[in-house]
């Protein structure tokens, strides 16, 4: 979930910005970059959305930090995999990674920053009001 507050929110606390979302699953709201509510999870979990999931493999698969390990000869499948799919994805550093449910990732970039191939997140030349990408 995104939520993108208006450009001068100077006024509202980041208390007031996270009184609704919960971060459930063991975590604790924030505002990023005075415009993101986002969750801080706990060791052992991962942002997706306002949830926190906890670091989990497939069946054949063990979990050692945050990498699943394949276990089994039979497996179809990497040998490796990160449980986290937004694990060292950066977006360029002018934005964070979201994934879905499906683990599909894409980039919110931060205000004066906008999306481009890929995980980029590039300098926009728009007004203020207009680079909410």
């Amino acid at each position: 979930m995104l939520i993108l507050l208006s450009c001068d929110d100077s006024s509202v606390t980041q208390t007031d910005k996270c009184k609704n979302i919960t971060c459930s699953n063991k975590g604790i709201c924030y505002v990023d970059h005075k415009y993101y509510i986002r969750c801080m999870c706990e060791e052992g979990y991962y942002e997706q959305g306002s949830s926190c999931i906890e670091y989990s493999c497939k069946e054949g698969y063990d979990l050692n930090g945050t990498n699943c390990i394949k276990t089994c000869q039979d497996c179809q499948g990497e040998e490796v995999y990160t449980s986290n799919p937004c694990e060292n994805k950066d977006c360029s550093s002018n934005g964070f990674c979201r994934s879905d449910t499906d683990r599909t990732i894409y980039c919110n970039c931060y205000p004066g920053y906008k999306l481009e191939t890929g995980m980029l997140c590039v300098e926009s030349t728009c007004d203020a009001v207009s680079c909410a990408s």
